[in-house]
């Protein structure tokens, strides 16, 4: 699944990359859970 996928790599490039780098992509995953038609999707993809 490309969301859960693209919310699997924020969170991993948040733990290895520098620190803005890593507060930038992890605000996109945020982003993304924040929508709750997103959230739904991404929970039933869990």
């Amino acid at each position: 699944n490309l969301l859960v996928d693209a919310l699997r790599e924020a969170a991993l490039n948040g733990s290895n990359h520098p620190i803005d780098d890593g507060i930038a992509r992890g605000n996109d995953a945020l982003t993304l859970l924040e929508n709750r038609a997103t959230y739904t999707l991404f929970i039933h993809e869990l």
